[in-house]
């Protein structure tokens, strides 16, 4: 069988759905400073190198992708560089910790000791040791090419002789990401991830009533994808993880004030489900996970200024418990987790423009911090957990139109970043 015979062979292998899958593995190319992703791993003279195959499970191994993203997340990756590093996972070894390879490649990434990814040899399947050592490629390779996908940075690092498989993977990659942050830790809210990475996106209803998804790419957005239309007529929209499955979800009080729950189904919306009705003289609607169980609740400050906390209760909302009065006057009022416990806190603008933070004291809130002022020109205020710390930020729109990013600083917020313009005509942006 001839060299390009036995590649095309493999390459089918790779996408085979059977109990057990087989595939030849990545070629594992020595690491690189400089952008390789235009070049493809070095052709072997034997081809009986490509006779080397590995059963490989058809899952996820469960354990390595949540050591993987706690891995990640401890090295403040983007979001980009998270995506990258899962799609790789999965391409090369369908997350597992592989002892075999084509030639020497070992592990998660494949990567091989006699080019330099791990001395000793054993050190390939240490998964903290290989994915830090990807991670050391990633990163540098991302901050100098912010123009490249997902996919095409994993194959920056990976060098494959097949470097369309990693943006191909995008899809399975994101569902690993949502199974291995799904409620671990203080970022269990998922207040607009859409993508459910742990990195909040901005999704926006513009003056035509399309609903817009713009994912996080780092400290920027990157190009929109509509994901609905006809939501010109909502009175509120937010987006948080109703459903529990580490993704946010949409919900929306409708023209005639009632609640319902658009399900994410794969970066898009699933037909709606009634969860309440009567929101439509509320004054402010937020969802997010007040009770820190991983799924959103509703809170709402009604017509006379009284907060309310409505529980998620497994298919709708419970009874409403106050937790706050004279919030009439406020002209922004949102939820999220500011502390980092698990569970949302809530963030005000007062008529003065000055912006408060209120902590969640258990049952309802502390005494107030404040955190900001001259917001009171701004069209829009946002709170979701941007950077992916899990603590959320601050977003605004102010009277210009221009986007704004304040990173959370521990106390306070830091100097803004800006991160998109044109969005003064916006009717919503959550």
């Amino acid at each position: 069988m001839s060299l390009r015979s036995r590649k095309a062979r493999l390459r089918a292998l790779t996408v085979a759905a059977t109990a057990t899958v087989v595939i030849a593995l990545g070629l594992g190319a020595p690491p690189a400073t400089a952008d390789p992703s235009n070049e493809p791993a070095p052709e072997v003279a034997n081809a009986e190198f490509f006779d080397i195959q590995c059963a490989v499970p058809p899952n996820h191994d469960p354990a390595i992708i949540r050591q993987i993203y706690d891995i990640a997340q401890s090295r403040g990756v983007t979001a980009k560089v998270l995506l990258a590093t899962f799609e790789a996972g999965w391409v090369e070894s369908h997350m597992q910790n592989l002892n075999c390879g084509d030639r020497d490649s070992l592990g998660v990434f494949q990567q091989r000791p006699s080019q330099g990814w791990c001395d000793p040899a054993s050190l390939c399947l240490d998964v903290n040791h290989a994915t830090n050592r990807f991670l050391d490629q990633a990163i540098p390779n991302d901050r100098n090419n912010p123009g490249y996908t997902a996919g095409r940075l994993a194959q920056s690092v990976q060098r494959s002789a097949y470097p369309d498989r990693y943006d191909q993977a995008e899809a399975k990659a994101r569902a690993m990401i949502a199974e291995a942050s799904a409620g671990r830790g203080a970022d269990g809210e998922r207040v607009s991830d859409f993508s459910g990475d742990g990195h909040s996106d901005v999704l926006g209803v513009d003056s035509s009533g399309l609903f817009w998804y713009y994912p996080n790419n780092g400290n920027k957005l990157s190009t929109a994808k509509q994901i609905g239309n006809g939501w010109g007529t909502f009175k509120h929209v937010m987006s948080a993880d109703w459903s529990g499955d580490g993704a946010a979800d949409v919900l929306g009080v409708d023209s005639s004030g009632k609640l319902l729950y658009y399900p994410n189904n794969g970066y898009k919306l699933s037909a709606a489900q009634q969860i309440g009705n009567g929101w439509g003289t509320f004054k402010h609607v937020m969802a997010a996970d007040w009770s820190g169980d991983g799924k959103a609740d509703v809170l709402g400050v009604d017509s006379s200024g009284k907060l309310l906390y409505y529980p998620h209760n497994g298919n709708g909302l419970s009874n409403p418990v106050q937790i706050g009065h004279g919030w009439g006057a406020f002209k922004h009022v949102v939820a999220a987790d500011w502390s980092g416990d698990g569970k949302a806190d809530v963030i005000g603008v007062d008529a003065n423009g000055d912006l408060w933070y209120y902590a969640h004291s258990g049952s309802g809130l502390s005494s107030p911090a404040k955190i900001g002022n001259g917001w009171g020109a701004f069209k829009h205020v946002i709170a979701s957990d941007f950077s992916g710390d899990g603590k959320a930020d601050v977003l605004g729109v102010d009277s210009t139109g221009k986007l704004w990013y304040y990173p959370h600083n521990g106390s306070g917020l830091s100097s803004p970043i800006q991160i998109g313009h044109g969005w003064a005509t916006f009717k919503h942006v959550l």
